[in-house]
């Protein structure tokens, strides 16, 4: 957890959204958001206070989404979903990360660019670092086309801090086993394979 000082300007736009009354509640959000927009100094801290303000609502309501269709759904035999709940610590995300690009996936995965790296971030390569992903970082990723093999013209996508989420979130869902060896600490390059394809596809393509 950041120990920064949050601005003034940050607080007020928390405490207005919170003042709001039901968080979940679209108009009032967006209601609170605007009138304290309209009291910012500077794009920069309107920006700021955005970010720092939204990333928190939009992961409760992929939870609480998840959560909702995992009670709603059954299995076609009848049997009920459950929604488990897990945390995956940074250390072994990144290095899951770094198993698939110079080992695991590599295969199939051609390259992998920097499209957005994070103030502050140092480490070569940028991606063994967890502050790379934590703070936002993105790379779009080149691949052998799945809908087309063989095909000279790879196909990309660019990843970041959401695809991992979700991925992860796939990645529980649909393989199971695996998800248990990063989480269990037992991983290997076939598990960090499994990994960089649930962010990318939500599913197993290639293997």
């Amino acid at each position: 957890m950041s120990t920064r000082e949050t601005s003034p300007e940050i607080a007020a736009l928390a405490g207005r959204i919170l003042a709001a009354g039901n968080p979940l509640d679209n108009d009032q959000v967006v209601l609170a958001v605007l009138e304290g927009l309209a009291e910012a100094n500077t794009g920069r801290q309107a920006q700021e206070a955005l970010k720092t303000m939204f990333q928190p609502y939009f992961d409760n309501m992929l939870s609480l989404a998840g959560s909702c269709l995992s009670q709603a759904e059954d299995d076609e035999d009848g049997a009920p979903r459950i929604a488990l709940t897990a945390k995956v610590d940074w250390e072994k995300i990144v290095n899951a990360i770094i198993g698939a690009f110079e080992g695991g996936s590599t295969y199939w995965l051609r390259g992998a660019d920097y499209t957005y790296t994070p103030e502050g971030v140092v480490r070569k390569p940028a991606y063994a670092e967890t502050d790379f992903w934590a703070k936002g970082g993105k790379m779009k990723l080149s691949y052998d086309n799945p809908d087309s093999p063989g095909d000279s013209e790879k196909a990309s996508k660019e990843v970041g801090l959401l695809e991992i989420r979700e991925g992860l979130r796939s990645m529980a869902a649909e393989s199971l086993s695996h998800f248990n060896d990063l989480l269990n600490e037992n991983d290997d390059a076939i598990t960090h394979d499994v990994f960089i394809q649930h962010v990318l596809f939500s599913e197993v393509v290639y293997g």
